[in-house]
């Protein structure tokens, strides 16, 4: 299932924009341009540590995720893989959210206050997730239309998560000195803080 095949489900778009924003620190960029980061950037401090933490848990939890394709001549084993794929990227988010609970707040004035409400968006993006990957699960599926509905109805949970960017947009906007720390970060480039477009 393509990024273009994807945006044709419906809710189902604002899914990819999770799963993408999960990996939006960047990854392995060329050493070349680590080296150029690293010139530009403050001296290590407190807040650029913590920055580049929080990239290594969304790099981890993003990594190897792919959209399945799916088996269009049976529709049930395309449900089915629909429901393992949200159950997976459901379990990444999860695992993005205790590390980043286990590292705290970041060490910045107004961190605390901008943490707390970057988890609980990302909490609110689990619970749509789950009642998504919940619906799913129980639709009865026997052709291609019924498949399509059954889509389009878990679908209806996500529809509110197109602007979702990920945590660390969120404390990006919030937090201006945070800003810098992940924007001159080494282990941050690549990320601009936006989801990326599918073509």
């Amino acid at each position: 299932m393509t990024n273009r095949s994807l945006a044709r489900t419906g809710g189902l778009t604002a899914l990819l924009a999770v799963v993408l924003a999960t990996g939006g620190c960047g990854g392995s960029p060329p050493e070349q341009q680590r080296e150029q980061a690293h010139a530009q950037a403050p001296a290590p401090r407190p807040q650029v540590e913590w920055a580049a933490g929080v990239c290594r848990h969304l790099d981890t939890g993003g990594a190897e995720l792919s959209v399945p394709e799916l088996d269009k001549k049976r529709p049930d084993t395309a449900r089915q893989q629909l429901v393992t794929f949200l159950t997976t990227v459901d379990q990444r988010l999860g695992s993005v959210e205790s590390a980043m609970k286990r590292d705290g707040a970041p060490p910045v004035s107004g961190g605390r206050a901008a943490f707390d409400k970057a988890m609980a968006n990302l909490d609110g993006v689990r619970t749509r997730l789950a009642a998504a990957t919940a619906d799913l699960a129980k639709a009865e599926v026997t052709d291609q239309a019924s498949l399509r509905r059954a889509m389009r109805e878990a679908g209806a949970p996500l529809e509110t998560l197109g602007g979702y960017q990920g945590p660390a947009h969120d404390l990006k906007t919030q937090v201006p000195e945070l800003k810098k720390a992940f924007e001159g970060n080494p282990d941050c480039v690549g990320s601009d803080g936006t989801v990326p477009q599918s073509d």
